[in-house]
């Protein structure tokens, strides 16, 4: 009888259970959730304290405003809220949606906090690496959620920071990956921090600055500078879409076109499509051919060109002064070549001064409150303020003399770096240095007006943590960042 073989036993090809499965890239994860922790914590507790005591400060009021508005009340009417329009939406909702308290404002500032610390969290993640990313966001919970320098909620800076701060995460997305996506979402938050408080202009101001200033220096193409362009001017039209429903409700829309960011998006506009003119003009007339056909004039010609020139200026100032019969310059205001350029010039004048009324440039509040304050009183309190917000500050600071120091090595040394976190470093670096200076524009800051530059400062701090861990990485002995 033919002898029995035993067979060999075979590898199972049937695929682990789910939980075995899992158990790797959850155990890859834990090591971040516990970093993590700390910024949930103080987060947490910060919103306990906040939900557990009324505001005394501006709150109170924001709240009767808006209960006020529901009942009927027309803004500027019967009610003259002292909070700016989104503050004044935002607790609009609240009310509606939770009653009269304070408590609906605070969950949705809680939202728009915790949107924009997982938004900070993904795109310093993406940017700067999971140390960085982890370092950002505790520092932004920790001192976004203070007690010392946050107050206690429903804070017209804090729904400013949480759109601040998605609005430049937004355009590091976008950066990244090149989705247009991102551009119409960077435009929609970018439009919004205005209308919590003046200040929020620092992050527009901070990004108009690098984006047209990375526009000329890597020399884009007119087409997708177009683009980009035209899909954040859009997005922040798409955003601006609840305040155009609140004052449309309040029967006020025009106070709202002829707002400071409004009308910086029709200047803009008018702008661009003036340049786009004057472009296509130079390009395509065929008068452009005129330099090169102008060498090719005898010089005789040019100066009898000249003389008859001089000879018309002479007859026509004689002409001027006989028809005018003394009112020379009633008679040149009413020639159309003079009148319309006069008339545009004078729109100009109006339009500047009208965008630094809006900006707040003119208010009585801060040129009387400077007369009676001076600079040298100010500046022990900012820089208290400044040294009790040490970690953030020193963070950033420490970004900011990194990033100059690289750039001047390079430029002495090596070719210039492309990579992207050289590149915006620059737009963290002005955001953060513009809300760091803008707490001088008031004689009187008080603690909540150090908000944005802790925001800022959290952003901007994962730089100085990227360049040391990329460089350990490197080393022959690399630690496992």
């Amino acid at each position: 009888m033919p002898r029995r073989t035993k067979k060999k036993p075979t590898r199972s090809t049937v695929s682990p259970p789910d939980s075995q499965s899992r158990a790797p890239s959850f155990l890859r994860i834990l090591p971040l959730l516990i970093c993590l922790m700390p910024a949930v914590f103080f987060f947490t507790f910060g919103k306990y304290l906040e939900f557990n005591q009324p505001g005394p400060f501006d709150s109170g009021a924001y709240v009767y405003s808006a209960k006020h508005l529901l009942e009927g009340a027309r803004m500027g009417i019967d009610e003259i809220p002292s909070a700016e329009p989104g503050t004044l939406l935002a607790n609009l909702l609240g009310v509606f949606f939770f009653g009269f308290n304070d408590i609906g404002p605070k969950i949705i500032q809680m939202l728009l906090q915790i949107g924009a610390l997982t938004t900070l969290f993904f795109a310093a993640r993406k940017l700067f690496g999971k140390t960085a990313a982890v370092l950002s966001v505790t520092i932004a919970a920790v001192y976004l959620s203070a007690p010392h320098i946050a107050k206690v909620g429903n804070v017209k800076e804090q729904y400013m920071i949480a759109f601040m701060i998605m609005g430049a995460c937004c355009w590091i997305f976008y950066e990244l990956s090149e989705k247009k996506r991102w551009l119409l979402l960077t435009g929609a938050a970018l439009i919004w921090p205005y209308y919590f408080k003046a200040t929020g202009l620092t992050i527009d101001i901070a990004f108009c600055l690098y984006f047209f200033g990375r526009s000329v220096l890597i020399r884009k193409p007119l087409k997708q500078f177009q683009v980009e362009l035209g899909l954040l001017v859009g997005g922040a039209l798409i955003g601006s879409l609840p305040l155009a429903a609140f004052f449309i409700w309040q029967r006020q829309l025009d106070v709202l076109l002829n707002g400071f960011p409004f009308l910086i998006l029709k200047s803009v506009i008018a702008l661009d499509v003036i340049s786009l003119c004057l472009f296509f003009l130079v390009k395509m007339h065929p008068m452009t051919h005129l330099v090169q056909w102008g060498r090719q004039v005898r010089p005789g010609f040019w100066l009898a060109g000249l003389v008859l020139i001089l000879l018309m200026l002479a007859g026509g100032s004689l002409y001027v002064h006989i028809e005018s019969r003394g009112f020379v310059g009633s008679y040149l205001g009413s020639l159309f070549f003079i009148r319309i350029p006069y008339h545009f010039f004078l729109r100009l004048i109006f339009l500047y001064r009208t965008l630094m009324e809006s900006a707040g440039s003119a208010s009585a509040y801060i040129s009387e409150s400077r007369r009676i304050y001076s600079w040298s009183q100010q500046a022990p309190i900012v820089f208290r303020y400044y040294a009790s917000l040490g970690v953030p500050v020193a963070c950033a600071l420490l970004s900011t003399l990194s990033a100059l120091f690289l750039w001047v090595y390079r430029k002495l040394n090596k070719p210039s770096s492309h990579s992207p976190q050289d590149r915006l470093v620059w737009l963290l670096i002005l955001w953060w240095l513009l809300d760091t200076a803008f707490v001088w524009i008031s004689p009187r800051s008080y603690e909540q007006y150090y908000l944005p530059l802790c925001g800022s400062g959290a952003v901007l701090s994962g730089y100085a943590v990227w360049l040391f861990t990329s460089r350990m990485q490197r080393s022959p002995f690399p630690f496992p960042w």
